[in-house]
């Protein structure tokens, strides 16, 4: 009777471990509201063909529009373009008071009228760190193909880094020709000789969501720059065109922009990469081909706000830690000196959920260590035995970069020996009474 007693409690333990367990003592920082089916049913369907909002520090996925779909991205290309830049630059291979001479192939594309360019002239000597503000602030197509020239010895080659790092990236569906987003063909000579006069740059907004928070985190001092309404240089004014930002005509007190990029093309419509931080936590937005029917038309922010309204009134922020309360306490062991081990949180995770929404839970044990639904000994304190999956209204959130920033890693909190031969018969043979 005893041993079938045991065996039910053991079925019950196990039932335990399998399901996913709601979370009830949690901190919970912006209050509560809507339920998950209620928040996905008043997601703004925004007039834009995709669009995305991210969390800057995790890249947890909080709005998403076609975020896969690869579409042309225009001058949102020098976003990557930058970020090689500032590789080089961080492993000392470029110097930021380094003179750039410019070539007569830059100097002619440079004086054509149809493109933002910046003034350059043949032999002329202009320093990475003018270049660098002239292609984030005021998107200068030259500024921007001088930097790739002076990376990779012309733009051509430039374009095999973007590539790579591209891929370096987690990106796998970039379309990638120039350092600036104009068309190949556009560039002339400095374009590429093998492809298409009409082909663009493309990225999805995942993608380009990717390149800003791997931007924002490597290098988080670009946002001096990137905020930046107005810029002088060379006798030249430039103007960002992110009309969000302080003094500009879509800015907004409760939504401080400071970044990032906007991209504008025939094929790309009116595109917007874009970051805020606001009660503590930065985001990302992207939106792809808004409409664009006139100059400076602020379609693609009026999108982006209805990105940012509805994170900020739809989410509420959870935090967990090493004192975070979890539902699994402990599991089963087998073979120790011990029958059941206490876990715990190592580590911080911080989550966006929607308000009033359950949150869930799920224990996955590491494959080396699982016996049935529990853990085989010995187990020394602090060994990391598996990870805690979160879930809302038992979907797992969403990363936009496949991190494991879902997981939040358990250890045990204390060690547990292996038993002996004989003392696991013993301890068989009296569990039959």
């Amino acid at each position: 009777m005893k041993s079938l007693v045991k065996r039910l409690g053991l079925v019950v333990v196990s039932l335990t471990m399998v399901l996913v367990i709601p979370l009830s003592a949690l901190a919970d920082v912006n209050g509560s509201g809507l339920n998950q089916a209620q928040n996905q049913e008043m997601q703004p369907n925004i007039n834009a063909k995709s669009g995305i909002t991210i969390d800057a520090k995790t890249g947890q996925i909080l709005y998403g529009k076609n975020i896969h779909q690869a579409l042309p991205i225009a001058s949102m290309t020098k976003l990557l373009t930058i970020y090689i830049v500032l590789q080089k630059i961080n492993a000392g291979q470029l110097r930021w008071s380094q003179d750039i001479k410019i070539t007569p192939a830059l100097a002619r594309f440079s004086s054509a009228r149809d493109y933002v360019n910046v003034p350059l002239k043949v032999g002329g000597k202009y320093s990475v760190y003018d270049l660098y503000r002239a292609a984030i602030v005021g998107s200068a197509n030259d500024a921007a193909l001088a930097l790739a020239k002076e990376v990779a010895g012309t733009p051509q080659k430039f374009v095999g880094l973007m590539r790579k790092q591209a891929k370096a990236l987690g990106i796998r569906d970039a379309k990638l020709y120039n350092a600036c987003g104009l068309t190949n063909g556009e560039l002339g000579s400095l374009g590429e000789s093998n492809v298409n006069s009409n082909s663009e740059n493309e990225l999805s907004a995942s993608d380009m969501a990717i390149i800003a928070k791997k931007l924002l985190s490597k290098y988080p001092y670009i946002l001096k720059t990137t905020s930046i309404s107005k810029l002088y240089y060379d006798n030249t004014n430039l103007n960002s065109g992110d009309l969000m930002l302080p003094h500009n005509k879509a800015y907004q007190k409760n939504m401080p922009m400071d970044g990032l990029k906007t991209g504008t093309s025939d094929a790309t419509g009116g595109a917007f990469t874009g970051t805020m931080k606001k009660n503590g936590r930065r985001i990302i937005t992207v939106i792809l081909h808004a409409p664009n029917a006139y100059m400076y038309d602020p379609a693609r922010f009026t999108e982006t706000k209805k990105m940012v309204n509805y994170v900020y009134s739809h989410y509420r922020y959870l935090k967990y830690t090493e004192h975070t309360q979890l539902p699994v306490k402990s599991v089963g062991v087998s073979g120790g000196d011990q029958d059941r081990l206490n876990v715990k949180p190592s580590g911080i995770r911080q989550y966006w959920i929607p308000k009033n929404s359950s949150v869930d839970s799920r224990l996955v044990i590491n494959r080396g260590l699982k016996s049935g639904n529990g853990v085989n000994a010995p187990i020394n304190a602090g060994q990391k035995i598996g990870k805690m999956q979160f879930l809302s209204n038992r979907v797992p959130l969403k990363f936009v970069d496949q991190s494991e920033m879902n997981n939040l890693p358990m250890v045990a909190s204390k060690s547990v020996s292996k038993i002996g031969f004989w003392a696991g018969l013993w301890r068989s043979i009296t569990n039959l009474f």
